[in-house]
């Protein structure tokens, strides 16, 4: 059974991706990294929690971050 946890890409595989599927490993990334700060944050419920997460997550906001 293949592990697909384990991210061991080489060079060469990672530059065969194409720009939006990178984009799409940085958003799960970017996610995460929001999630753990939220959770650092106090107590909140989880739709508390979930609706955070999308308003930072979003492509607006991440725009927004990015201009300043």
């Amino acid at each position: 059974m293949e592990n697909y946890f384990k991210m061991n890409f080489t060079a060469a595989q990672v530059n065969a991706m194409t720009n939006l599927a990178l984009a799409h490993m940085g958003d799960g990334v970017y996610e995460l990294l929001v999630r753990g700060m939220l959770c650092t944050r106090g107590d909140k419920t989880v739709q508390k929690l979930h609706r955070d997460t999308v308003e930072l997550v979003k492509a607006p906001t991440q725009a927004r971050f990015a201009d300043k």
